[in-house]
């Protein structure tokens, strides 16, 4: 009987987190990833302030500083491509909307051509 009610339990959790649209789950992840990435940014900002103060104590100033600005950096490009996952998600949201209602889907604007040589 246990293993009855645990499977019924799992069956009801699992029926439960795909009963929300595509639609809900996508905005709600690119939520979560914007949340995730501005915290990401802001503790690399203030680890960032925190290392730069602490590396005027030591011996090879600018060393430290331009580690601390590595990994600052490589935070934040983190940061970066969680934002891009969340644009991307958010994009199809909106075609997908757009697709339902029936607009046209824009085309992404053409390259542009190389300039024809004068003469």
């Amino acid at each position: 009987m246990p293993k009855r009610l645990t499977l019924a339990l799992l069956l009801l959790v699992h029926a439960s987190a795909f009963s929300a649209s595509p639609a809900e789950s996508a905005a709600e992840r690119a939520r979560d990833l914007r949340e995730r990435a501005r915290t990401m940014r802001a503790s690399a900002d203030s680890n960032y302030a925190i290392t730069e103060h602490d590396c005027y104590s030591r011996f090879l100033v600018n060393r430290c500083i331009d580690q601390a600005k590595l990994e600052r950096l490589a935070r934040i490009r983190e940061a970066r491509l969680m934002e891009i996952e969340a644009n991307r998600l958010e994009l199809a949201e909106r075609q997908r909307v757009a697709a339902e209602q029936g607009l046209p889907v824009t085309t992404p604007p053409a390259a542009p051509t190389p300039e024809q040589p004068r003469n």
